[in-house]
């Protein structure tokens, strides 16, 4: 189970931490959007941190693991709910 949460925390770091380095790059060029580069980043950081503690280096912090589930569930949930075809849900 130690592996399947690095491997799937991994994936959030590199797929937010792309997120990140794309807004930024954006808010060079004159793009709006920079800003929004916290939101990623923060979630990119929060889960190296998850991994962090999975491999030992760092003490188990609960304040990440806490602060990454409330984002999960205010950024996740309403994200999944829209990506969800009316088809699938079940009524």
């Amino acid at each position: 189970m130690r592996f399947l949460l690095i491997m799937l925390c991994g994936l959030v770091v590199l797929f937010a931490g792309g997120h990140a380095l794309l807004a930024v790059g954006f808010f060079a060029v004159g793009i709006p959007g920079g800003p929004f580069a916290f939101v990623p980043g923060g979630i990119a950081a929060l889960n190296l941190l998850v991994i962090l503690a999975a491999w030992g280096r760092r003490k188990p912090d609960v304040l990440a693991f806490a602060a990454l589930a409330i984002l999960d569930l205010l950024i996740g949930v309403p994200l999944m709910l829209i990506a969800v075809p009316d088809f699938v849900v079940v009524r």
